[in-house]
């Protein structure tokens, strides 16, 4: 099927990579990645997945772009102690409530060493970077760089398919850009699902006029999103998000706990032997009562300093907050504060780099214009360049795990 626009395939290098590994261990659960031996399967692993990428989307897509994590430099923000912690948290001590910092515990539980994980996933970048677009950058992470690239392609009327398993990126979807996510172990949708947003549900579900099948008109568009739900002849669901940005707003007020971003409001139980915590369905009434509607309505919020205050207040009295807060001015600076420190988190939109990080924004131009510009990628098609990573790096590797480890032991790319 002929298109008049380029397709890409964004694929986020860590969840990529965390397949592989997941899929490596379901049948040989004594993998650990301490030996070399372990390492190297894991390394062939990602590149037979890498193929098998490659050949399930071939026919949907003329670009593959990997992006991969870096340190985070929402770790390198200072972080605010929500009301409900005054009692236990000191101004002086609050490395419990740095970003992401509830994951390392998860790790060091986990029989895998993901110190060599990131050692190997760097080798798979190093590799594949000369033969596919590759991004990785000081201080980003994949989902900074997935919007970064996925926005400069849009503005281009390139058309994105992100492959990832974080909900979180369902803020990016828009009529350029969609999501796959294809979660391994998923029972609902074993065979993935595409995320789009209502104006490209109306596209696939549009009926051709009496005139247009008769002149033999095509749209384009919809015979290819069309196409991608039946991908590769599979049968894939398909996942209707009406606000992208309700998403974005509603973890900024209830948090994220996998991220360990705190909710605005938490409190005891009546019996004091449990917490509660704001969760989407207060927040969905509250903007319903706002008759805050549209992801235009929610643009202005999210852009304003004085409009977000209302939707606290109301967000404090359908938790039935409002008299705890009322009068206290320490607490309710602090939710205020929370409010901009986790809208700092959350959104991923130019104007929060530009207020917070202009500089990550310099470094990603340069860098994007650089690899937009490789003449190779400029020459050589998509098919060519799997066929060169066939004959360079599947049959042998080209860099040597041992410098990799060396290169990373002072990086900040170790988390």
């Amino acid at each position: 099927m002929e298109n008049n626009f380029k397709r890409n395939l964004l694929v986020d290098g860590d969840y990529f990579g965390n397949r592989s590994i997941f899929t490596l261990t379901k049948n040989n659960p004594d993998i650990t990645l301490e030996s070399d031996r372990d390492q190297e399967l894991f390394y062939n692993q990602m590149m037979y997945d890498f193929k098998n990428l490659y050949n399930v989307f071939k026919s949907y897509i003329d670009d593959i772009v990997f992006v991969f994590d870096s340190y985070s430099w929402r770790k390198l923000v200072d972080p605010v102690i929500p009301y409900y912690m005054f009692d236990s948290v000191k101004e002086d001590n609050k490395t419990s409530l740095i970003y992401k910092a509830n994951r390392s515990k998860t790790k060091e539980e986990s029989p895998i060493n993901w110190h060599n994980f990131k050692v190997v996933l760097t080798r798979f970048y190093m590799d594949i970077k000369d033969y596919v677009k590759a991004f990785k950058l000081d201080y980003l992470e994949g989902d900074d760089l997935l919007y970064m690239v996925s926005h400069k392609y849009t503005e281009a009327n390139q058309f994105n398919i992100i492959f990832c398993t974080d909900g979180d990126l369902k803020q990016l979807l828009n009529d350029n850009t969609i999501l796959f996510r294809n979660i391994t172990h998923s029972k609902q949708h074993p065979n993935g699902e595409f995320c789009v947003n209502t104006n490209l549900e109306s596209i696939i579900n549009r009926q051709t006029t009496l005139d247009e099948r008769l002149l033999g008109k095509i749209d384009n568009k919809q015979e290819y999103l069309k196409s991608l739900l039946n991908l590769n002849g599979t049968e894939r669901h398909l996942n209707v998000i009406e606000s992208p940005l309700k998403i974005v707003l509603c973890k900024i007020i209830s948090g994220d706990s996998k991220d360990n971003i705190f909710p605005l409001f938490r409190w005891l139980s009546s019996t004091g032997t449990r917490n509660y915590s704001i969760t989407e369905k207060h927040i969905e009434k509250v903007l319903d009562k706002l008759s805050i509607c549209s992801d235009s309505d929610i643009l202005n919020i999210l852009d304003s300093s004085e409009l977000p205050k209302r939707l606290i207040a109301e967000c404090a009295n359908e938790c039935k907050q409002y008299e705890v807060l009322k009068g206290n001015q320490k607490f309710i600076d602090s939710m205020y504060s929370q409010y901009t420190y986790n809208r700092k988190l959350n959104w991923l939109d130019i104007e929060v780099y530009k207020e917070n990080n202009p500089e990550l924004i310099r470094s990603f131009e340069s860098t994007y214009n650089q690899i937009e510009s490789t003449t190779y990628f400029m020459d050589n098609t998509l098919e060519s360049r799997i066929k060169d990573i066939d004959t360079d790096l599947i049959q042998t590797s080209k860099t040597n795990v041992n410098m990799v480890k060396e290169n990373l032991l002072n990086s900040i790319t170790l988390d």
